[in-house]
């Protein structure tokens, strides 16, 4: 009995530091087991806000305008972009395609409603990201000062009433030198090109990202009284270089501008 009376008067005496204690050692075991359950949580839910991603989203776009083109300049200018990504980046940082472009280029005979615009990229790579092809994607032919492989979108292919097989005629206008860089007055070189229509293709929803929004649609631009319509055509960036690099050497200078 006087044990009892003891251990009661004990525990109105420290009831409060046993509650304290009792919450302390809950809180202690609540926390122990939650931790790995929110790590393992955390870890789910950041594997399914990747899986959710864009797979171009880590990518980013790197545009350069240059005077002339030639393989040269191509090449020196992925010398100087590349050292910088990989510098801040590492190897984190990997080119995964390169687009050339051109508005050097009309329809024959010229016309004010129909303007053109050249693209160019290695195909091989570029295949996997076109849809629904009709014939073949464009190669280097043997002679692209006399003919060319193309390829157009469908939508661009009905406009002009072309398929493959068809051909259009083109010409390449091009300046020897750069704007300022002579004091003889410049003279404008054209050249024919026979364009074949070796191919047709769609850029589809999932691969619209890697073409960086680019469908290869027409555009139309009402100019006046007249609508300007601009086509865009698709070949070999090979193609593009050698054509540049044959003019280049027929009029021993550096690039075509």
């Amino acid at each position: 009995s006087s044990m009892m009376t003891l251990a009661s008067w004990r525990v109105r005496q420290t009831w409060f530091l046993l509650l304290i204690t009792t919450l302390g050692i809950v809180a202690a075991v609540i926390i122990v087991c939650a931790v790995p359950l929110f790590s393992d949580v955390m870890t789910t839910a950041g594997l399914h806000n990747t899986l959710r991603e864009d797979p171009y989203g880590s990518e980013f776009e790197v545009d350069a305008i240059t005077q002339g083109l030639s393989t040269a300049i191509v090449q020196n200018v992925h010398g100087q972009t590349a050292p910088m990504f990989q510098q801040n980046l590492g190897s984190l940082a990997s080119p995964s395609q390169y687009l050339l472009q051109s508005s050097d280029f009309a329809f024959a005979p010229l016309s004010n409603q129909k303007q053109l615009s050249v693209f160019a990229t290695s195909m091989q790579q570029a295949k996997a990201h076109l849809s629904h092809i009709q014939g073949r994607v464009p190669a280097l032919t043997n002679n692209p000062g006399s003919g060319v492989e193309v390829m157009l979108s469908s939508e661009s292919a009905k406009l002009l009433k072309v398929k493959v097989g068809s051909v259009l005629h083109l010409t390449w206008s091009y300046f020897a030198t750069q704007d300022g860089a002579s004091t003889q007055p410049q003279s404008i070189h054209i050249l024919p090109i026979t364009a074949h229509v070796i191919g047709l293709f769609d850029i589809g929803a999932a691969d619209i990202t890697y073409w960086h929004g680019e469908n290869f649609q027409h555009i139309a631009l009402p100019s006046g009284k007249i609508t300007q319509y601009t086509y865009k055509i698709l070949l070999a960036d090979t193609t593009l270089l050698a054509l540049s690099d044959s003019a280049r050497a027929l009029m021993h200078t550096d690039a075509t501008y």
